[in-house]
């Protein structure tokens, strides 16, 4: 995927929300869409409360749930996908990647002191900021599918 290539990560995931729905893609035939609850797993905590999360060690989460969620031995970062339109905030998804962690890393989920893990597990600064963009970028170009859609563009 081209994201993976965009943060020098092995796996990226994006999770898109219709209906209050997750749609997961396991290819690009639509035969293959799935649709989930959007409240299920990890995933569903950073789209409920809306902020970014990360967890060293997802299977071992109570919250994890293999249907949503990317799964690996090393911290995952779920990041919500928002839209700030006629002040009201919406999550469009959720973009999940793996990250490759500092040596020594603390082996814990990792929630609180958000600044200070981020040293922890080697997010840094310009990467967490890219992620933001990245976010951003998504929402922006959604925002935009939809006004074309409702002025009649296809």
């Amino acid at each position: 995927m081209w994201a993976s290539r965009v943060f020098g990560v092995s796996t990226t995931n994006i999770l898109f929300v219709e209906n209050d729905q997750f749609l997961v893609f396991k290819s690009e035939k639509e035969e293959d869409l799935k649709k989930y609850d959007c409240h299920m797993g990890l995933s569903g905590e950073a789209f409920k409360n809306r902020r970014s999360i990360i967890i060293s060690d997802v299977q071992a989460s109570k919250e994890y749930n293999s249907l949503v969620d990317s799964s690996s031995l090393m911290p995952v970062y779920f990041a919500p996908v928002l839209l700030q339109e006629d002040r009201k905030e919406e999550c469009l998804g959720v973009f999940q990647f793996i990250i490759k962690p500092k040596i020594g890393n603390k082996k814990e989920d990792i929630t609180e002191n958000f600044d200070e893990v981020l040293q922890i597990i080697g997010l840094d600064e310009p990467l967490e900021n890219l992620v933001t963009v990245f976010c951003q970028f998504i929402a922006l170009s959604v925002q935009i599918m939809r006004k074309r859609k409702d002025i009649g563009h296809n």
